[in-house]
């Protein structure tokens, strides 16, 4: 591992070892727990132990030329530890004083600056560090004069488009006038703080990916909903595309797209764009190809135009399922605007969730012009949204559906009215909805998942409960999908539940959720049958499972001899 890869703790503790070594080197004893824990925070008890009496004491010239690298007699060996010491140091490494004096500097700082030692020593830290006049507001050498404490903060330097953490030590050392010396380390944390912002970020494309499902759940017809996606994602204010767009579909004719929702597109392109076959203008050749196309400016591409058109780029993404268009996702750029990696991964899963949009509302659609029942209504739209995540995660077809039918059967056994089990069996069939929001290629991974992976197939009961929540329900569909991975001895999740604090439909979704799980077959490995999985609810019955239900659920298949087929 390289030094600057190194986490702070490592190093920490091996600048311990390195003072621990030079004070065994010196004849002297290391320093008590309470400083090496502090770990003088780094290297200024490091050179303390070194150099100094337990009390403060003045840095004579003597000292003050060992740090800067001049040869004294009887120091040389001393003073060669501490220039070795910092020199080893993977970042810029210096001793200021109070006045903002700098009393040496390691041979990294010296590199980066270009310059020598004796060009850097007696110069001002905030001038050749950070190029400033004096100190700055928030500067940690004046926080740490004042507090008399380790203070430590985060700096963008523009001069080298990176960031750095200044940090700063007190020590017990005085230059020869009388100045109080501090050890003042900077670090590049630049790779640190572009990890927090892609982080940062994937949580935003998460909001506004949970909010497109949020608004594909909404009583509205599909052309309603795309246009609302559509002003969510032009609103988005840390993607550079400009208030204008359109969403066309794959409808009746097919290689078509027609248009079904647009933002601020110019009259003579309303009529132009009505209906575009495949491979005709940016859209068609983006529907024909399946895959992005983009473009910086009018290129020859742009079949579409008219006399007052103004010069634009755009991003054209097709929208797929099952690897069959079902329409483009047509953004307007700014003149010049250059492809931007991150930019089309966001689009491209708001593509997805758009294909999964379109075709839940699409079967609802079917569904509800055959059938006139209202409670029908709702089972078929939700069996649809279902059917959906089984369309990204083949592996798992028909899973919820058994899930439902055990789950039906298992609230049968315990004597649950007919219309509390109709509701559980509703849950069942949406219970995995959350997983929508999870890559298809982590859903369907045939290894074993990494932490990271399986952390976020943990967010799918809470993305779940999120989409569902403001849902009308007859039932507490949302509490249901919410809890049906928590155990009912606690250490489940989302919530750490345990007991009667889970809903008794959570309960039997639970248990159904897991034997099915187990009988069948999964992407990581072959179905493991029917005998595996009653064994495990014996083996887990008031830990994972509430007793009750494992007991009806044991019964159902041993005395009553269910199903899952």
């Amino acid at each position: 591992m390289k030094d600057h890869d190194k986490p702070k703790e490592l190093l920490i503790e091996e600048l311990g070892e390195l003072r621990r070594r030079l004070a065994s080197h010196m004849g002297e004893q290391p320093l008590g727990n309470e400083v090496a824990v502090a770990g003088a925070r780094k290297a200024a008890a490091a050179l303390g132990s070194a150099v100094s009496a337990p009390a403060p004491a003045p840095v004579g010239p003597a000292v003050f030329d060992i740090l800067t690298g001049n040869e004294v007699t009887g120091e040389l060996r001393t003073g060669s530890g501490l220039r070795s010491l910092i020199d080893a140091m993977p970042f810029y490494a210096l001793l200021v004083d109070e006045t903002h004096r700098i009393v040496a500097a390691n041979k990294m700082l010296l590199a980066t600056l270009g310059m020598s030692n004796s060009e850097v020593v007696g110069g001002s830290c905030p001038q050749l560090i950070h190029d400033m006049e004096g100190a700055f507001p928030g500067c940690p050498l004046e926080k740490s004069i004042s507090s008399g404490k380790f203070e430590e903060v985060d700096l963008y330097d523009e001069r080298f488009e990176r960031w750095v953490q200044s940090a700063i030590y007190p020590t017990t050392f005085e230059t020869g006038n009388g100045k109080r010396v501090y050890h003042h380390m900077v670090r590049d944390i630049t790779s640190r703080k572009e990890m927090e912002e892609d982080n940062r970020r994937s949580l935003e494309i998460q909001a506004v990916l949970n909010e497109l499902l949020e608004i594909s759940l909404r009583p509205i017809g599909l052309a309603d909903q795309l246009e609302l996606s559509l002003e969510l994602i032009a609103s988005i204010p840390w993607l550079s595309v400009m208030s204008k767009g359109s969403i066309s579909l794959v409808e009746d004719e097919p290689e078509v797209l027609v248009l079904k929702a647009q933002r601020g597109l110019a009259p003579d392109l309303l009529e132009m764009c009505a209906r575009v076959p495949f491979g005709r203008c940016l859209c068609g050749r983006a529907a024909e190809t399946g895959e992005v196309v983009h473009s910086s400016c009018l290129d020859e591409r742009h079949d579409h135009r008219y006399d007052s058109i103004i010069e634009h780029g755009h991003y054209c993404v097709p929208i797929i399922s099952s690897g069959a268009p079902l329409g483009v996702l047509n953004l307007y750029l700014k003149h010049g605007h250059s492809r931007d990696e991150k930019e089309l991964r966001f689009l491209r899963s708001v593509a997805g969730v758009l294909a999964g949009v379109i075709e839940r509302k699409r079967a609802e659609e079917r569904l509800a012009a055959q059938l006139k029942a209202v409670e029908r209504t709702m089972h078929g739209t939700v069996e649809a949204i279902g059917r959906i995540l089984e369309v990204r995660d083949p592996y798992t077809a028909g899973h919820q559906r058994r899930v439902g039918k055990l789950a039906g059967a298992v609230a049968g056994e315990m004597g649950l009215a007919p219309d509390r089990i109709r509701g559980i069996q509703l849950a069942a069939a949406i219970h995995d909805i959350g997983k929508i929001s999870v890559p298809a290629e982590i859903l369907s991974k045939p290894g074993r998942l990494t932490n990271i992976e399986f952390d976020m197939i943990k967010t799918h009961s809470e993305v779940g409960y999120q989409i569902l929540r403001n849902i009308e329900f007859p039932w507490p569909i949302a509490d249901m999908v919410h809890q049906h991975h928590e155990r009912f001895g606690g250490g489940g999740y989302p919530e750490g539940l345990s007991g009667e604090e889970i809903l008794l439909e959570a309960r039997i979704l639970c248990i159904s959720d897991v034997v099915e799980a187990i009988a069948s077959h999964r992407p990581y490995r072959a179905a493991l049958g029917l005998e595996i999985a009653l064994e495990e609810v014996e083996k887990c019955q008031g830990t994972f499972f509430d007793p009750a239900v494992a007991e009806a659920c044991l019964t159902l298949f041993r005395d009553r001899k269910f199903s899952l087929g």
